[in-house]
């Protein structure tokens, strides 16, 4: 296993390695047929693994893009059988590693990772300060603009995850919005009274409480599209269904880092991931979006689409395993 990683990380940053195969004196001698054959077991071996897009990478830490549908490492809200980012970016680097903050398992984007323990509090302690910058893409239902139109600040307590009251506050901007009429096309499946509405909202928090930005968007009755807890369950299986809609539309887009106080400023995007980028792509505000949010909604998915495969994969043969 140690083996197995080592060589993922030798590969992640560069490297070449050689596929062995050890022997003991009484084994037969290797023959060149047999070689074909352990190349392929050495494919399938990272095939089988996704490699996760490392955006920034330093002395002690490293940012990936995080895909939405994957938890960041297992807890006691995460099923059975689970698999986690932690254990993928461990086992491609070869080197412990330390979630320095969280992003819902439907939550895209930015996620930062250290190496060891020292880094880790110096990073946290970094976001605790307000040294980190955050922001946030969200698509949320309704026509937002005439509500966050000229920016709004929500400063509404939410609960965290263990059900205690924390003061929380959200910076929220919506850079288009639209009725559901403009929506819907003509012959599109749409049944009862849907609010079909949609808005490309902008959303910067300054505390990090468990599901702040949802909960924020969904007290003022713009929750984000596929949120299945704050949102409406009819309304996100339209979006899915009818606009491709994988998971929840929220993306953390960048991330500004103080790295030392009144020092350097690390600064990380990762564009926005396919199906959001999609979604946008053909709203009525598309335009003004992408002029808003250069290189964000217009670059390529950082996932590859085989790795989103193998990973897909790996989840469904994780579930299998677990169930059986």
């Amino acid at each position: 296993r140690r083996a197995s990683r080592a060589a993922r990380g030798c590969c992640a940053d560069g490297g070449v390695f050689q596929v062995v195969r050890l022997v003991s004196t009484t084994s037969p001698p290797l023959s060149p047929r047999h070689l074909p054959n352990m190349l392929t077991s050495a494919a399938s071996l990272f095939a089988a693994s996704p490699s996760i897009p490392i955006l920034a990478r330093r002395p002690g830490f490293c940012v990936v893009a995080k895909p939405a549908g994957l938890v960041v490492h297992r807890n006691d809200w995460s099923r059975k059988g689970d698999v986690a980012l932690l254990q993928l970016l461990r086992d491609q680097l070869g080197t412990q590693v330390n979630p320095v903050h969280r992003l819902d398992a439907g939550t895209s984007g930015c996620l930062v990772f250290a190496e060891d323990s020292e880094t880790t509090a110096a990073l946290q302690r970094a976001f605790a300060s307000g040294r980190v910058r955050k922001t946030y893409i969200a698509v949320a239902r309704g026509n937002a603009m005439p509500t966050l139109g000229e920016g709004l600040v929500v400063e509404r307590p939410v609960r965290d995850d263990k059900g205690v009251l924390r003061a929380a506050r959200t910076e929220l901007m919506c850079l288009g919005g639209c009725d559901g009429e403009e929506v819907a096309g003509e012959g599109e499946a749409v049944t009862g009274r849907l609010n079909l509405g949609a808005s490309l909202v902008v959303a910067e928090p300054t505390t990090g409480r468990f599901h702040q930005i949802r909960k924020h968007l969904g007290g003022l009755s713009h929750p984000i599209l596929g949120d299945a807890k704050h949102g409406d369950s009819r309304v996100n299986r339209w979006w899915r269904e009818e606009r491709g809609l994988r998971s929840l539309a929220l993306h953390c887009a960048s991330l500004e880092i103080e790295l030392e106080e009144g020092g350097e400023v690390l600064q990380v995007r990762c564009p926005v991931r396919e199906d959001i980028a999609d979604l946008c792509g053909r709203m009525p505000w598309a335009d003004a979006a992408r002029a808003a949010l250069p290189g964000l909604l217009d670059a390529p998915d950082p996932w590859a689409a085989d790795d989103l495969a193998a990973l897909e994969r790996m989840k469904r043969e994780a579930e299998e395993r677990a169930a059986g």
